[in-house]
């Protein structure tokens, strides 16, 4: 966590960006490198019966962090599609209540089954 789930991208686009992506993830954020997920699913668009190009979507899944981390991680994201070639790119945010969030059946909010990870 942070999950990075990517749509209307190249998969060899993001094998080239992710290392320097993550970098720089990780100096906006303070997380670990380790903690950082880069997804990207293969996407069809349609309008008026045609199948059109997709826009470059970014879904950032995280758990609530500062407006200025998400400013900055959204700046991040931004930069790097763009020197790949994508304009505009589209990035949202989806917070996670960590009350709801379990790796291997274990949460931090368990009294009987408390987490052994480290916190997202």
């Amino acid at each position: 966590m942070p999950e990075i789930n990517m749509r209307g991208v190249k998969v060899d686009d993001i094998i080239t960006i992710s290392k320097a992506l993550v970098d720089d993830l990780v100096k906006a954020t303070g997380s670990p490198r380790e903690w950082f997920r880069i997804e990207v699913f293969s996407t069809t668009c349609i309008s008026d019966g045609k199948i059109v190009p997709a826009r470059c979507m970014v879904e950032v899944e995280w758990v609530m962090r500062t407006k200025d981390k998400q400013d900055a991680v959204a700046d991040v994201i931004s930069e790097h599609l763009n020197k790949a070639g994508y304009d505009p790119v589209d990035v949202k945010f989806t917070v996670l209540d960590r009350k709801y969030y379990y790796s291997n059946g274990f949460n931090d909010y368990r009294t009987d089954k408390p987490s052994t990870h480290p916190p997202v």
